[in-house]
């Protein structure tokens, strides 16, 4: 069964992170929320180290742009295949490739969420 409802939810906090609102960005996470960053195999735990992290990574690329054309889900799963870019403000070298983020939800909080993408895009 298709879940519209985290569907948007996933729309509504990539959206939230292009428009550098970190409260949008980290409103559906909680203390137990995980993001597990497949290409670097690292695991954050948690609302505030999840939201620390991704204001560090915005500093390093400050235009950086997350776009989901694909969001799919069933249940409390959620796919979204779309694709980021960005410059890096120390060398101003800009990027782009393709991007998988599959999101899972606890009632109306993100559980967890992998990433995936090639961790050469991201080599300075």
């Amino acid at each position: 069964m298709t879940n519209n409802k985290y569907t948007d939810v996933v729309r509504k906090i990539y959206q939230a992170l292009n428009d550098r609102d970190m409260d949008g960005w980290t409103e559906f996470f909680d203390e137990e929320t995980i993001d597990y960053v497949a290409a670097r195999k690292q695991r954050f735990t948690g609302r505030e180290v999840i939201r620390k992290g991704y204001e560090e990574f915005v500093k390093g690329i400050p235009d950086v742009q997350f776009e989901f054309p694909n969001v799919f889900g069933q249940d409390n799963w959620v796919c979204a295949e779309g694709s980021v870019s960005g410059t890096f403000a120390a060398t101003n070298k800009s990027f782009q490739f393709p991007i998988c983020i599959v999101v899972k939800f606890v009632g109306e909080i993100v559980r967890e969420f992998h990433e995936y993408f090639d961790q050469q895009g991201f080599q300075i």
